[in-house]
């Protein structure tokens, strides 16, 4: 699978698409790759929960990322932060996505017995940021990598703003709506993947990874289409 389309990938999984020269590069920086975080082989799965972190902003994205390849969805919800209805609405979506995640992943393991072997890593010293009061703005994979993602401190703690996901979101869908509606397009394609992987269609892990990479495919494309004709 190539860089950009594990990129397409992860940035789904972040609530974010690609944009220009961010299309090629991420593959290589340790973001979350793929809704279903590219399956880390079953001898290396969740025998034990990671150590989170939430005391910098730099510190709290690379739990964030631990935490969605755990399917650790109390954490995952608990550190974005929304402020507003459509914001939570928003984040209620991201959540459902992520069940259809574990489903698949689930799916993997009960009819192979194994995810694939490709596994994530996720490295703070990759991992920029710069802090203003209670706000901060962080730099996966370092500044000159373009990839912006907008953090708050709340009681301590810092979080990501479902504030920047949704301004996103709005960019390509215009409203709220069309957003929420492909979205959980994407959600039901995911889960249809995963009915398919228990029925027996695909033949191994990778050919879902595959099959995977094709549907991030088609949502980019609609994605790049929607900005492009603004």
């Amino acid at each position: 699978m190539g860089v950009r389309r594990l990129h397409v990938l992860g940035t789904i999984a972040m609530g974010r698409w690609p944009r220009g020269k961010e299309k090629i590069r991420y593959a290589s920086i340790g973001l979350r790759i793929a809704v279903v975080a590219l399956f880390t082989a079953a001898a290396n799965a969740q025998s034990t929960k990671p150590s989170y972190d939430w005391s910098t902003p730099a510190a709290a994205y690379v739990s964030l990322q631990l935490a969605m390849n755990q399917y650790d969805e109390v954490a995952v919800s608990a550190h974005y932060y929304a402020a507003t209805d459509d914001e939570r609405a928003a984040l209620d979506a991201m959540s459902e996505d992520r069940k259809a995640s574990l489903a698949l992943h689930k799916a993997c393991l009960d009819h192979f017995g194994r995810d694939s072997s490709h596994s994530v890593q996720v490295e703070i010293g990759r991992v920029e940021a710069e802090v203003q009061g209670d706000t901060a703005t962080v730099y996966p994979g370092g500044k000159k990598l373009g990839l912006r993602i907008k953090c708050v401190r709340v009681d301590g703690e810092w979080k990501m703003a479902m504030s920047d996901v949704l301004d996103f979101w709005l960019r390509t869908d215009k409203t709220l709506d069309r957003a929420l509606a492909r979205k959980r397009a994407w959600t039901r394609q995911v889960m249809q993947l995963a009915g398919d992987v228990k029925a027996g269609r695909y033949s191994s892990p990778d050919a879902v990874v595959q099959a995977l990479g094709d549907l991030a495919d088609t949502y980019f494309e609609s994605a790049a289409s929607k900005s492009a004709n603004k």
